[in-house]
C-alpha cells in the first residue's frame, strides 16, 4: 500500500488497493472476533481436503467459536 502522497500507482490494480485504503477503516477488534479466525481458517482446509462438506464444516467452526466465546 502507499505511504507516499507523491508517488502514484503504475496500474488499476494497485490503483483501486490505494482508493480503498484511503476511504477504509480498520476492522473492530474483539475477544469474539478474534474467536472467529482458527475456526473458520480450520473449516477451509477441511473443506478443500474433502475432509468435511462444507455444511459439516460451517457448523463444526461455529460451534467451535461458540464454545470459544461461552455462547
Amino acid at each position: 500500500m502507499p505511504i507516499r502522497d507523491d508517488v502514484q500507482p503504475a496500474d488499476d490494480l494497485n490503483a483501486g488497493f490505494a482508493q480503498a485504503c484511503a476511504t477504509g477503516y480498520p476492522r473492530p477488534q474483539s475477544v469474539e472476533f478474534a474467536n472467529f479466525w482458527a475456526p473458520f481458517g480450520d473449516m477451509w482446509i477441511k473443506i478443500l481436503e474433502e475432509v468435511s462438506t462444507p455444511e459439516e464444516a460451517v457448523n463444526e467452526a461455529c460451534a467451535a467459536m461458540n464454545a470459544a466465546n461461552e455462547k
